[in-house]
C-alpha cells in the first residue's frame, strides 16, 4: 500500500499536467478546427474584404442588354476566389473554377477584387470576366 502512495504522489504532477493539457486541446481543436474549414481548398483562396472597394467607383458594368443575355452577378465582402469562382461557374459564366484563380494569380489581381453587384454578358471571356470584378 505504501509503494502505491509512492507512485501516486511521485507521478501526481504528470498525471495533473496531461489533464490540464487535455482540457486545454478540447477548448481550443474546435476553434483551430473552425478557422482553418473556410474553404475546401484553402491553398486556392482568395480573400475579399471590403476596403478594397472604392466608393467612388459604381462596381455595375453597364451592358446594351439588347443584344446580349446579361448575368447579374455579386460579391459579397468576405468571399474567398474560390467561392467567386464558384458562384462564376454555377452562373454559367466560367467553366472552370481553377482556371479562374490560376488565371488571377497569374494577373496579380488576387486582392483587388472589389464588392458589388454587377452585370455580365454571358459568353464573356475569363480575362474580360476578371477585369470586371477587378476595377
Amino acid at each position: 500500500m505504501e509503494k502505491l502512495k509512492d507512485i501516486l504522489y511521485e507521478n501526481s504532477d504528470i498525471f495533473l499536467g496531461l489533464i490540464v493539457i487535455f482540457v486545454m486541446l478540447s477548448v481550443v481543436s474546435p476553434k483551430l478546427y473552425a478557422s482553418f474549414q473556410l474553404d475546401s481548398n484553402p491553398r486556392n483562396d482568395i480573400y475579399v474584404s471590403e476596403d478594397n472597394s472604392s466608393s467612388e467607383e459604381e462596381p455595375i458594368e453597364k451592358i446594351d442588354t439588347k443584344t446580349e443575355e446579361v448575368v447579374y452577378f455579386e460579391i459579397k465582402s468576405g468571399e474567398f476566389g474560390s467561392k467567386i469562382g464558384q458562384n462564376l461557374k454555377e452562373s454559367g459564366l466560367i467553366d472552370s473554377v481553377d482556371e479562374f484563380l490560376k488565371v488571377l494569380r497569374d494577373s496579380n489581381l488576387e486582392n483587388s477584387i472589389k464588392v458589388g453587384a454587377y452585370k455580365i454578358k454571358s459568353g464573356s471571356s475569363l480575362d474580360e470576366i476578371i477585369s470586371i470584378i477587378t476595377r
